[in-house]
């Protein structure tokens, strides 16, 4: 009843401010904020994201809708392309790919499934692990293979075979497609080793998540050779995002299930050498992690890291162009989601610490 009354209020006036430590009184102080302190601004927080042309922002605390408020003639129907918010995916897939027995686990070598890397100099010894931390020292040369309509027909056999190193493996983060391109045809390679009925990754993604969480995605774009684009080309709504957000909280439960194993689910939050902010196909909150780029870093001696540089560390992040965002906080149960149905060309750019700063402020 306290949820109902909640989801009303938020969406029938726009100035709220509750208080989440005595509205939801089991949230804890892991974060580092200090009790019955927390004040969630919402309507700060939707204003922030509708002045930077997002289409709407969605919040649930629990798995219950606290809030959802749509920007103009927006609605909660607006499908729009989340960009590298696709990239969130395949970290769960991976891990559910291992728990069935299709991958060994997270440091098997991409050799032992591209078998023709096994002859190769550096690339026979990339591991799964370095391919989901971005660095497995391959270069993205993104004329090539960046956006939904890259120069190269067949990304998957691009990646794996054509890609040039830029570092050794394991040495560098390095933001970009390539990688998930290479998991593409890794994951091809495993489904068609196995005789599985699927044929590519969405397809598997479809079957054993989506169908099961009720997921429905509007469009996602293929490459000329017909393989799904992994790094961009998901369209979906905000509704539909906020559930792989709430999965992705619970560390593969649902409704009472385990879909994927715990352990495989927390790895995937485990901040890698190469970049304390990035985890495995997952953005961090760390402190001291930074960004697509080291200079995207929190301010020295924050309390966390780049997304929220005043707590949260915890926060994991599934980022996209646009900018279109997904937050998920554990120590409050909390899933943000932030769509926008354009890429964001301003002098004054969306900035993930400032929308989060007007949601806690």
């Amino acid at each position: 009843m306290l949820v109902s009354i909640l989801v009303v209020i938020a969406l029938s006036i726009k100035a709220l401010s509750v208080s989440a430590q005595s509205v939801y009184p089991h949230l804890n102080n892991d974060a580092g904020q200090e009790k019955n302190t927390l004040k969630l601004n919402f309507s700060a927080a939707a204003n922030y994201s509708a002045q930077h042309k997002g289409l709407g922002v969605v919040v649930a605390i629990n798995g219950e809708i606290v809030f959802e408020e749509y920007h103009k003639s927006y609605t909660a129907d607006f499908c729009s392309y989340i960009h590298s918010g696709t990239k969130g995916f395949w970290g769960p897939v991976t891990a559910l790919m291992i728990q069935e027995g299709l991958l060994q686990g997270y440091d098997q070598k991409v050799s032992d499934i591209l078998t023709e890397w096994k002859n190769i100099p550096v690339k026979q010894n990339i591991t799964i692990r370095q391919l989901m931390e971005l660095s497995s020292g391959l270069v993205n040369n993104l004329q090539k293979i960046e956006g939904h309509n890259p120069e190269e027909p067949d990304l998957y056999t691009y990646a794996a075979h054509n890609a040039s190193f830029a570092t050794k493996p394991g040495e560098r983060f390095q933001y970009g497609p390539v990688n998930f391109y290479v998991m593409g045809a890794v994951m091809n390679r495993v489904l068609a080793n196995a005789g599985s009925a699927y044929t590519n990754p969405l397809e598997y993604l479809e079957a054993k998540l989506f169908l099961p969480l009720g997921i429905q995605y509007e469009k996602w774009v293929f490459d000329k050779a017909g393989n799904p684009h992994l790094p961009n080309g998901a369209c979906l709504t905000p509704r539909n995002w906020i559930k792989w957000g709430q999965f992705v909280l619970q560390k593969g439960e649902w409704e009472g299930k385990q879909l994927i194993r715990r352990d495989l689910m927390e790895a995937l939050f485990v901040p890698s050498c190469a970049n304390l902010g990035y985890g495995l196909f997952m953005w961090l909150n760390t402190r001291d992690g930074f960004g697509i780029v080291q200079e995207m870093r929190a301010p020295s001696g924050s309390a966390a890291g780049f997304m929220y540089y005043d707590g949260y560390p915890d926060i994991i992040g599934i980022l996209g162009a646009g900018p279109n965002r997904m937050y998920m906080i554990p120590s409050l149960n909390m899933v943000i989601v932030r769509q926008t149905p354009q890429i964001e060309i301003s002098r004054k750019r969306f900035i993930d610490h400032e929308f989060l700063k007007q949601l806690f402020n």
